[in-house]
């Protein structure tokens, strides 16, 4: 049952903030979110151990939700140790807040936002 919450609170977090991504910074966010979901599927170590993945990677690994959400995820398959899937789960959870923040604070897209997508959809691109 551990699993199955893992997997739920971190669905609906990612939705959060792509959600938020999106609503705030218009196409720009859609193009932040891409990068944001490259970064995690190499960063997370979920693929690979973090040991083996460059050096940059490893810096940014704790700073990616998914590495969190990893974690919790094998702490709910192989045991909780010292709470670590509650504090794995309350890290994702913190994400949730800070894209409610950034969503309170920037309601909008801003002047560049708006300007760069008439730009794109005149290119009658997308």
């Amino acid at each position: 049952m551990l699993f199955m919450l893992a997997g739920w609170v971190s669905g609906l977090v990612y939705a959060f903030v792509i959600y938020t991504l999106v609503a705030c910074f218009g196409t720009i966010g859609k193009a932040m979110t891409v990068i944001v979901l490259v970064m995690q599927i190499s960063g997370s170590s979920g693929s690979y151990p973090l040991q083996v993945l460059p050096k940059f990677v490893q810096v940014i690994n704790p700073f990616l939700p998914a590495t969190h959400s990893i974690q919790a995820a094998r702490a709910a398959i192989a045991g909780i140790y010292q709470n670590d899937f509650w504090i794995q789960m309350g890290i994702v959870l913190i994400y949730a807040a800070i894209m409610l923040v950034i969503g309170l604070i920037m309601p909008k897209p801003s002047k560049f936002n708006t300007w760069f997508s008439g730009q794109l959809e005149r290119t009658k691109l997308i």
